[in-house]
């Protein structure tokens, strides 16, 4: 049991926690650091992480944004706040937190796919597919990036989209990875 007035120790217990499944005694455990005075971007983060798994769009947002803003440099922080507010479809705004997370982590193909993805539901899809075939250059493997592009060049009435939904096809239903579409 962590001391109660020791954030440092409540958010070290709410990763034993997390790291053990026990998502909901972890929530509990950042939230008594966050109240108990916690100032480090990783208490907020792992909080906003929970809350994305749960759904809870608009608490991850906050922690997200706070962990963002108590260590700007930290990518994933940015990744994780576009992708919820993708979900939450703000369109710009997760644009502009999945830019920057690029700009953090410009080799990450996960963090390329989501920005195609967030590009495209904005419709501006020359940009989107220019992204999504960055995502490919990094891993020409990833499996959301040819859906999305395919979709994408689809839409935008490209021979070349039957290539990428070809490719994804015959993957079949084997290991998903990346970016969902």
């Amino acid at each position: 049991e962590a001391e109660p007035g020791n954030p440092r120790a409540l958010t070290f217990l709410g990763m034993v926690y997390h790291g053990n499944n026990e998502s909901a005694l972890a929530a509990a455990s950042y939230e008594a650091a966050l109240s108990g005075g916690a100032t480090d971007p990783q208490t907020p983060y792992l909080l906003g992480l929970i809350y994305e798994e749960w759904g809870r769009s608009p608490a991850a947002a906050e922690n997200l944004k706070l962990a963002g803003a108590r260590q700007s440099d930290y990518a994933p922080a940015h990744y994780h706040l576009g992708r919820v507010l993708l979900d939450a479809v703000q369109l710009d705004e997760a644009v502009e937190s999945l830019r920057r997370s690029i700009e953090l982590a410009p080799d990450d193909a996960d963090m390329h796919a989501a920005l195609g993805r967030a590009l495209r539901q904005a419709g501006h899809m020359d940009e989107a597919a220019a992204t999504l075939r960055r995502a490919l250059q990094i891993d020409p493997q990833h499996t959301a990036a040819h859906q999305l592009l395919g979709l994408t060049l689809q839409e935008q009435g490209s021979a070349e989209a039957a290539e990428h939904l070809q490719h994804r096809l015959a993957r079949g239903p084997e290991e998903e990875h990346g970016e969902r579409p």
